[in-house]
């Protein structure tokens, strides 16, 4: 059974697909490390879905011609790119919208569909971003900063003796209730995570004092462990990134 959209997000550290297998139905999701061996498998795994239609968001350009040829191989048609020009009904209000994150695009025109007001869209990816949306439906702005993975790597690298800690998906079961570890691993994981948590809070401290009632959705790869420890009040949305495309796409197309 053909699959009537896939969604791809090129990320820096993985290539991510969602397919609707029809208009209505649950997202299936399936990963691969972003390099060029993973073209052979993420082939094979397109060819089994038999998507009818694409649409791609990428941060990797090196990548996103592969993938874009992929697509339109097995669909027969060009797959949607998302750009500065594919925003829904959202309206880009920064200094060079042209080099605005497509994939922070695609995060806020699905959180604005979401809460239909002010919202701030947090992404724990390979940078952690906010992005800002008002009330009216305006991109204004945001934050840039390292992510988790990307500082635990800084750590190692730049010192002679810290351990690299290269898994954050294992990190949730090893989160205590203190705020400091009792060894060097531990004392790395609590002060990256509790200070990715802290400077997340006094952005959203400030950016809420210019943005009026702002709604927060948290989502991105270090999101799962973020929403344990994170004091605001918050919604936690894994998938955001593939609601968009499939938001982006149908506004497209309609």
């Amino acid at each position: 059974m053909s699959a009537y959209l896939v969604g791809i997000d090129i990320g820096n550290t993985n290539i991510k697909i969602g397919v609707f297998r029809t208009k209505s139905s649950q997202i299936q999701r399936f990963y691969f490390p972003t390099n060029i061996n993973s073209i052979i498998e993420l082939e094979k795994k397109l060819k089994e879905i038999k998507p009818k239609n694409g649409v791609i968001v990428s941060v990797v350009p090196s990548i996103t011609e592969i993938i874009i040829n992929l697509l339109e191989d097995i669909t027969r048609k060009k797959p949607l790119i998302v750009n500065n020009s594919t925003t829904g009904d959202l309206k880009i209000s920064v200094k060079n919208p042209e080099k605005f994150g497509p994939d922070r695009i695609v995060n806020a025109v699905a959180a604005y569909k979401i809460v239909k007001s002010a919202v701030i869209v947090i992404d724990s990816g390979t940078a952690t971003t906010t992005t800002v949306v008002t009330e009216s439906g305006e991109i204004v702005g945001g934050t840039i900063m390292p992510g988790l993975q990307m500082m635990f790597k800084a750590l190692h690298e730049y010192t002679a003796t810290l351990p690299y800690i290269n898994n954050i998906k294992k990190l949730e079961s090893t989160l205590s209730l203190y705020s400091f570890g009792n060894d060097t691993k531990n004392s790395i994981i609590s002060g990256i995570l509790y200070g990715t948590a802290g400077a997340i809070e006094r952005i959203v401290k400030e950016i809420s004092k210019e943005i009026n009632k702002t709604k927060i959705i948290l989502t991105g790869g270090g999101a799962n462990i973020l929403t344990n420890i994170l004091k605001i009040k918050h919604i936690y949305e894994p998938i955001l990134s593939f609601k968009g495309l499939k938001i982006i796409y149908e506004h497209i197309k309609r």
